[in-house]
């Protein structure tokens, strides 16, 4: 019985830490659908170096909140964003993902192209807080 009892408690427990907003690899940024998006774009300072969009479907009803100051917001397309990232014609190595929640596609994320021999990088947090995603973007590096 008490066996029963604990495994009941920790799935409660367990079913409140579910995760609602995943990402999934797509095979090609062919595969985004060519229509109008709320664009988020992160750009790391006066150089720009490192850059990720978050395209949010405009039928989507979740509300995405950026979570830096060096995110802006703004109405464009896969070919804006593609603009902004600086991959007019080398986009087929950057990677792209599909950002569900709860189950539905809300949009699609543009990350960075991370050279092999580059010792920093950003990194994407998608998460959410009370019903609405929040998109945070921060950079990385590592030195030994």
């Amino acid at each position: 019985m008490k066996k029963t009892a604990l495994f009941l408690l920790l799935s409660l427990m367990l079913a409140g830490c579910a995760q609602t907003v995943t990402t999934y690899g797509l095979d090609s940024i062919d595969t985004v659908p060519k229509t109008t998006y709320t664009l988020y774009e992160y750009s790391s300072g006066p150089s720009g170096r490192y850059r990720a969009v978050l395209l949010k479907l405009s039928e989507s009803t979740v509300e995405v909140v950026p979570y830096s100051l060096q995110i802006s917001t703004l109405q464009g397309t896969l070919y804006d964003a593609l603009h902004f990232m600086g991959s007019d014609n080398y986009h087929k190595y950057m990677p792209v993902f599909g950002v569900r929640y709860n189950g539905r596609t809300v949009g699609y994320l543009l990350g960075p192209v991370r050279h092999t021999f580059s010792r920093d990088s950003i990194e994407t947090n998608l998460f959410e807080r009370e019903g609405k995603i929040y998109f945070s973007v921060f950079e990385r590096n590592y030195n030994d």
